[in-house]
């Protein structure tokens, strides 16, 4: 009999915990397949002291007679699976001198002594997720401050962050993101599709379809990008 293919698919992250002294951790929400089969799981990670491993604290299903069969290593190769999104990518500079500086760039966390001089430090791979409904916007941004041990802003502590949020929350509803999103997505298309059809690109007559297909779509509406395709 041939294995059966497991598959993982992520739709979405969630930071959290259990009680209030308890330690935050990163909930991955989405399906394990097996075969016909399939889980609905929220895997729980934490990352270790590195910034880069992340370790299993939990995992939540709704399918035990699938989660019975499924081997101890697919179970870890999920954690290593679910790290890609949440390790972030960091760009930092390096002390001045009468040269300039030195960039420096890794997969991870800034080192404690580059403190103050990040340039950026994003998880770049977590953006091609599906993602939560619109309307939990903010919530979710509030949970990132409260809870993800990799966010912060220098120079102020989460209260300080979380009571800007509360004002940011007014003066930008979740609607009005949602929309201004989608508007710069077309931009961006339409952008490619007049340089497309400036140098005469065969795939120009196709993309002109499916301009004046999306072009009828609600506003307020956000396409992935494979609605694009």
């Amino acid at each position: 009999m041939m294995p059966v293919e497991i598959k993982f698919e992520i739709d979405e992250l969630k930071f959290a915990k259990q009680m209030p002294n308890a330690d935050p951790y990163a909930l991955v929400v989405g399906r394990l397949r097996a075969g016909d089969s399939t889980a609905n799981v929220s895997l729980a990670v934490r990352p270790q002291a590195d910034g880069v491993t992340w370790q299993s604290v939990f995992l939540n299903h709704d399918n035990q007679a699938l989660m019975a069969t499924v081997p101890m290593v697919a179970a870890e190769k999920m954690v290593g699976f679910s790290a890609r999104f949440l390790t972030p990518m960091t760009l930092w500079f390096g002390q001045q001198n009468e040269q300039g500086s030195q960039l420096y760039l890794k997969v991870g966390p800034a080192p404690a002594e580059a403190d103050g001089r990040v340039a950026f430090s994003n998880r770049n791979e977590a953006l091609k997720l599906p993602g939560p409904a619109w309307n939990l916007l903010w919530e979710r941004i509030k949970d990132r401050v409260r809870y993800d041990e990799q966010f912060s802003v220098r120079g102020f502590g989460s209260e300080d962050i979380l009571a800007s949020i509360e004002v940011l929350r007014q003066v930008f509803p979740h609607e009005w993101v949602k929309a201004r999103m989608r508007a710069r997505a077309i931009q961006r298309w339409v952008t490619r599709f007049l340089k497309m059809r400036r140098t005469g690109s065969p795939r120009f007559c196709s993309r002109g379809r499916l301009l004046a297909r999306y072009a009828s779509i609600p506003p307020g509406t956000i396409l992935s990008r494979s609605d694009w395709r």
